[in-house]
């Protein structure tokens, strides 16, 4: 008789069972097992190319970037918020931006928008 596939761990390769493949459990695994992927995997590679590049004295200064996973979510987030505010930012400044035009607080607005700015020419 043939087994069954069984869920597999692409980041590990340790094979899970089926009820492993609902979200929590997805999550408890990555969190449990590769919490500190950043610092076990990424930084002795990224280490080793920026030694073979660029000398010992650079990859040393690789040991200052933080990497706990809860540093470089709040990073990310902090990023998506940033790139968020900008953007609505240069929307309501924009000629073609009515705020009367959104009937709904909560409505969602799609929208494509290509300014000039003077400071950084087309975005």
């Amino acid at each position: 008789m043939e087994e069954e596939p069984r869920p597999q761990c692409v980041v590990c390769g340790d094979v899970l069972t089926n009820e492993s493949i609902k979200p929590l459990h997805l999550k408890w695994h990555l969190t449990t097992k590769h919490a500190e992927i950043g610092e076990q995997l990424c930084l002795p590679l990224a280490k080793e190319m920026t030694h073979i590049m660029c000398g010992e004295k650079a990859a040393k200064q690789l040991n200052l970037v933080p990497l706990s996973n809860d540093t470089v979510s709040w990073r990310i987030g902090a990023m998506a918020d940033d790139v968020k505010n900008t953007l609505i930012e240069h929307i309501k400044s924009s000629h073609y931006y009515d705020s009367h035009a959104i009937l709904q607080p909560l409505g969602n607005l799609l929208l494509y928008n290509k300014t000039v700015t003077r400071e950084e020419g087309v975005s």
